[in-house]
């Protein structure tokens, strides 16, 4: 994993980022955050069985099985998570009804179903509203146009999409023989994030793509988010974009099975932007979340 993540590295072009003037914390507030990260991390892991730990282990290690998909497994959670999604309060549903009156094969689209039954690891509840949390979103980003539609390059044509797929800040990532998929993310190659939606939409455009391969779907997605190097945008303006859109990134149909994130050895105030960048992560990302703190050679190994 860390040499194809150093190989994805080394492709974004960063030579251009601008040097940050907020540069005032230290080595050891860095490493202070990451033994509070630990604390909080031994916490929550202690309160989960041991056999969700030992998945949640595997998972992060990109080494989890994946679920034996029966016919007859797969047709009772197919049929109980339409009956989840018939139950959504009428007042609630007013994406998912639009979708599924655009395009009436949704009710019965196995395959589509399927993707949030796997992101979910087949409950059927959870699967039925992340499906509907799904068509929220799109209809927020994309307009009830393309609310049905498979996205494609064409769809994403304004100035400032253009220029956010140009540099390449976020990019999807095969690790192994298994097919473990790493999604990516150098924040220093971020030129702008005032357009979050123009952020949002490229990404869904992305992260579709990779989902169909349904070997992706079952395996699931690790997240690599690379703090390190010098930020062409400032950390009040990366907050207030994750404030708005971190409910698109939790809501991802997409199993998350581990969270990396990477710092350099007193590489600036970051110990803020992670406590408050934490709050938006659901319970569920927290406990996969793994900080990496120091040199180049350092972060490869612990990865």
């Amino acid at each position: 994993m860390a040499h194809q993540l150093s190989n994805a590295t080394k492709r974004l072009n960063t030579d251009d980022v601008e040097e940050s003037t907020e540069t005032t914390a230290t080595g050891t507030e860095t490493n202070r955050f990451a033994q509070q990260d630990d604390v909080a991390l031994a916490q929550e892991m202690n309160a989960l069985s041991v056999h969700e730990r030992e998945q949640i282990y595997e998972e992060i290690h990109g080494i989890a099985s994946i679920i034996n998909e029966t016919p007859e497994m797969l047709a009772s959670c197919l049929q109980q998570m339409r009956l989840e999604l018939s139950r959504i309060p009428r007042r609630k549903r007013g994406a998912l009804d639009r979708a599924m009156f655009l395009r009436p094969s949704i009710t019965t689209d196995d395959n589509f179903h399927l993707m949030f039954l796997r992101a979910c690891r087949f409950d059927p509840k959870c699967a039925a509203a992340k499906m509907h949390r799904y068509f929220m979103n799109k209809l927020d980003l994309f307009g009830e146009e393309k609310l049905t539609k498979t996205i494609i390059l064409d769809d994403l044509d304004s100035p400032q999409e253009t220029q956010i797929l140009c540099h390449g800040a976020t990019q999807f990532v095969p690790v192994n023989e298994r097919g473990v998929i790493v999604q990516y993310t150098l924040i220093a190659a971020h030129a702008d994030v005032s357009d979050w939606k123009a952020q949002m939409r490229c990404l869904w455009y992305r992260l579709m793509a990779v989902l169909e391969d349904e070997n992706v779907q079952k395996r699931g997605i690790v997240e690599v988010v690379n703090l390190r190097g010098q930020w062409k945008v400032s950390i009040p303006d990366m907050l207030d974009f994750l404030a708005k859109c971190g409910h698109i990134l939790n809501d991802r149909p997409v199993r998350l099975c581990a969270f990396h994130v990477l710092l350099d050895q007193g590489g600036g105030p970051l110990s803020f932007f992670l406590a408050a960048a934490n709050k938006l992560l659901s319970t569920g990302v927290r406990i996969r979340q793994r900080i990496h703190v120091g040199s180049d050679l350092e972060i490869q190994y612990s990865l």
